[in-house]
């Protein structure tokens, strides 16, 4: 009798852990099946071969950008000659005054308030 019990209880939690596992691959095929079946019905080419097809071409793509070669080695840069100069201050006036405001501009008067 003992035996009986343990093997339902065993049956039972081996149900309750591989059922959602069942569940998900039966939903998965599922989609993939409405998913062929629409492509099928406007004419185009199978979701998975398509699937595949984009995979090889994403992964040729990263092959051939990782076999690049470096235009410019390690050591090569770009740089810039900068001079120095001194700014001397002679007077007052040549230095900038940033305006007190922005310029103004004329407003709308002849515009008629509707009320909705």
């Amino acid at each position: 009798m003992i035996t009986l019990i343990v093997t339902i209880l065993v049956v039972y939690l081996g149900w309750l852990v591989v059922m959602p596992f069942v569940r998900r691959y039966l939903a998965r095929k599922m989609s993939e099946r409405v998913q062929d079946m629409f492509a099928q019905q406007f004419g185009m080419p199978n979701a998975r071969e398509a699937r595949r097809r984009y995979d090889e071409a994403r992964r040729e793509q990263e092959a051939t950008r990782r076999r690049g070669r470096k235009i410019f080695s390690r050591d090569e840069g770009e740089y810039i000659e900068f001079e120095e100069i001194s700014v001397t201050q002679t007077t007052a006036s040549s230095t900038y005054v940033p305006p007190s405001s922005s310029p103004s501009e004329p407003q709308v008067s002849d515009a008629e308030w509707e009320e909705i």
